[in-house]
């Protein structure tokens, strides 16, 4: 089989490195390199032999945890994957944060917070040590070592963060109040204004998750260029009735970041909208929620509850519950919205179907009766702020979830049509 002139020179590369080492007794750096060589060239059985051998030699605790992720790395190639996972174990033990405590905080609930970074800035709040939340500790050699091997679409700062500086200068404040979830998170960086001077290199970034509950609840991940703020969301579950990715929802989700005098300053805002059927305060629900932060910067990474994607390391949000006449004006508020949603959606749906490019038999079969359901809401919904708890509570429960996903119950109703004309079984 011919070989790539890149192959062939990566694999002299490798071979000059330990002939040149055979003179005296090659070190564990040498055996590494090579090995490395090895992985790049596509040799992984070659490069395998190396991270075993280095893994013999190594000295200190960097070494070692270089020769078991190169030995990971040639085990996946090669498809020996219980050796691979023997190997990241060994990392995960040697990790520091393998056996860190969780870390619980409390989300005070405000009858009104400030909407942007600015706001936060200004704020009493955040002037209250009580509400600071700067708990952070360095995402570790051995961390960064692990995510290379398991994440490796990943672009994120490798360096250690051991000797970096403390972790005080990173903190998080949190509150809820009657429209969502606030977040507020203030980065130090002595070099801010000479970062954004030189258009935001080394500028870093927030990387955030949380899942909305303590079970087994499809989470939520976004990262937040602290320069530029262009949010990338990543959704860890199809979008369904019971998952809504938060970038799918108009104002949905919103952050802002401002320069401060020492460093940034990032306002994050979650709709109750955008949950509204995880709500932390209703009764059924889960009040305490998963989540976790990191902070990317050259040199300086830091986390407040394990790893990257590691749900079992994350931290607590305990969400203090609102007084009962503001839940349930909470309540009404998300009935109006899906309310309005579903008179939106059914209109839309009503003009497509029975227009030039509809399907006019599906819009008499199934469409029309749609329009007509929950037709006694209309006039009801006008009357909402004068709903007892019991009426908001039983609409809440039983109507808003049809209300706020018509859209899928549409799609529904097109499948078993389809499925009736063209596939029924006579």
């Amino acid at each position: 089989m011919r070989r790539s002139i890149g192959y062939v020179m990566t694999l002299a590369v490798a071979a000059m490195v330990l002939s040149a080492c055979s003179v005296t007794a090659a070190t564990c750096k040498d055996i590494l390199a090579a090995g490395k060589g090895m992985i790049q060239a596509g040799d992984y059985a070659g490069a395998k032999a190396q991270a075993l051998e280095a893994r013999k030699l190594a000295g200190t605790a960097q070494e070692r945890n270089e020769a078991e992720l190169l030995l990971a790395r040639a085990l996946l190639a090669l498809k020996d994957y219980t050796g691979a996972v023997q190997a990241l174990e060994e990392l995960k033990r040697a990790d520091p944060l393998h056996s860190s405590e969780k870390k619980a905080y409390q989300c005070r609930f405000l009858p009104q917070t400030p909407v942007s970074a600015e706001g936060w800035t200004l704020s009493d709040f955040i002037r209250d040590a009580q509400n600071r939340e700067a708990r952070f500790e360095p995402y570790s050699k051995e961390s960064a070592y692990l995510l290379a091997a398991t994440d490796v679409a990943a672009e994120r700062s490798t360096q250690d963060s051991a000797k970096a500086s403390s972790s005080k200068g990173t903190a998080f404040f949190m509150a809820s109040d009657p429209n969502g979830w606030h977040i507020y998170v203030q980065s130090d960086d002595p070099n801010v204004r000479q970062i954004a001077a030189d258009g935001g290199t080394g500028a870093g970034t927030l990387e955030m998750y949380f899942s909305p509950g303590r079970g087994g609840e499809a989470y939520y991940q976004w990262v937040i260029p602290l320069a530029t703020g262009a949010v990338s969301f990543y959704d860890w579950n199809s979008p369904y009735t019971g998952y809504r990715p938060l970038r799918d929802r108009p104002g949905a989700f919103r952050t802002d970041t401002v320069v401060l005098d020492k460093g940034w300053g990032t306002a994050v805002f979650i709709p109750w909208e955008c949950l509204y059927d995880k709500l932390p305060f209703v009764e059924g629900n889960d009040d305490t929620w998963r989540f976790s932060m990191i902070r990317w910067t050259p040199g300086n990474n830091l986390t407040w509850g394990g790893r990257v994607h590691e749900t079992g390391r994350w931290g607590y949000i305990r969400f203090q519950p609102p007084a009962k006449e503001q839940r349930l004006d909470i309540m009404r508020q998300i009935i109006r919205t899906a309310w309005r949603r579903c008179r939106t959606v059914k209109a839309e749906q009503a003009a497509y179907w029975s227009g030039a490019c509809g399907d006019m038999d599906f819009y008499k079969s199934c469409i029309e009766p749609l329009l007509n359901a929950d037709r006694e809401y209309a006039e009801k919904i006008k009357t909402l702020d004068a709903w007892d708890e019991n009426t908001v509570i039983e609409v809440y429960k039983n109507r808003v979830c049809d209300w706020m996903e018509m859209s899928y119950g549409v799609a529904q109703l097109r499948s078993q049509y389809l499925t009736q004309k063209h596939l029924q079984v006579k």
